[in-house]
């Protein structure tokens, strides 16, 4: 009696790899040209609905990807206003005199409070609090003038 040969265990599965065919399981076979099925049937859809992909509309000077807007990147007027107020900043700082302009850096550049300033400095805290509103004041003038 013939023994029935299983045509399933004698088939040998490839698929491409680097340009030549490389043998494997039965079961690496089905998941890679069922995940290529997959990715066909997707581009078989996305050809009936019409959707445009942005790495459709590459050129040789950018690619489709630099289209889609950053919503979590600063406007570029609030990026050249900020720097235009930075600019004003330091020019009014300069004009400052030297006390109440060592002031200001140690309390917003440094980021001390009141109390760590008065120590370093060795003045009272309501003394280092006065000069700093008065700092602020002249500051405002300057950046108002």
């Amino acid at each position: 009696m013939k023994e029935k040969i299983n045509r399933k265990e004698t088939k040998i599965y490839t698929i491409p790899v680097e340009r030549t065919r490389v043998q494997v399981t039965r079961e690496v076979y089905q998941a890679y040209y069922g995940f290529e099925r997959h990715l066909r049937t997707l581009e078989e859809k996305d050809t009936r609905n019409g959707t445009v992909r942005y790495s459709d509309l590459d050129t040789e000077e950018t690619l489709g990807e630099e289209m889609i807007p950053d919503l979590d990147a600063p406007a570029v007027e609030t990026d050249a206003v900020t720097h235009v107020m930075r600019e004003a900043l330091r020019e009014a700082l300069t004009q400052l005199p030297e006390a109440d302009c060592c002031l200001i850096q140690m309390l917003f550049y440094e980021g001390k409070t009141i109390r760590q300033a008065a120590q370093t400095l060795g003045l009272p805290t309501m003394t280092i609090h006065y000069r700093k509103e008065q700092a602020l004041k002249k500051l405002r003038k300057l950046l108002e003038s």
